[in-house]
């Protein structure tokens, strides 16, 4: 049973028609941008980072962050930019305080 550990969220994606896959020569890639945070007892208690990812959609390949292109790289920090970490991935810090604020109270 695991009790504590990283997990990842997706945030959003976007397809790159201009992109070619380096496998298989297609046009269709998407990049994704996913949010990994650690939980304890599957609850989010805080975000750890943002992480991004290219996926060629003919043949599955999966490109990480590390190798990606200029125009996957355009793509990511537009990503990034654009979705922010959600609320909830704190909700171990914010159960945290409250129980704390409740002791002291």
């Amino acid at each position: 049973m695991i009790l504590f550990g990283r997990k990842v969220y997706h945030l959003g994606l976007q397809e790159l028609k201009e992109d070619t896959c380096s496998s298989c020569g297609s046009r269709e890639t998407v990049v994704s941008l996913f949010q990994q945070y650690f939980h304890i007892l599957w609850v989010p208690i805080f975000p750890t980072k943002k992480r991004g990812a290219a996926q060629c959609l003919n043949c599955r390949m999966v490109t990480k962050e590390a190798a990606f292109s200029i125009n996957q790289k355009q793509v990511i920090r537009y990503l990034k930019s654009k979705y922010k970490t959600p609320a909830w991935c704190f909700m171990g810090v914010a159960i945290f305080f409250i129980l704390l604020l409740i002791k002291y109270i």
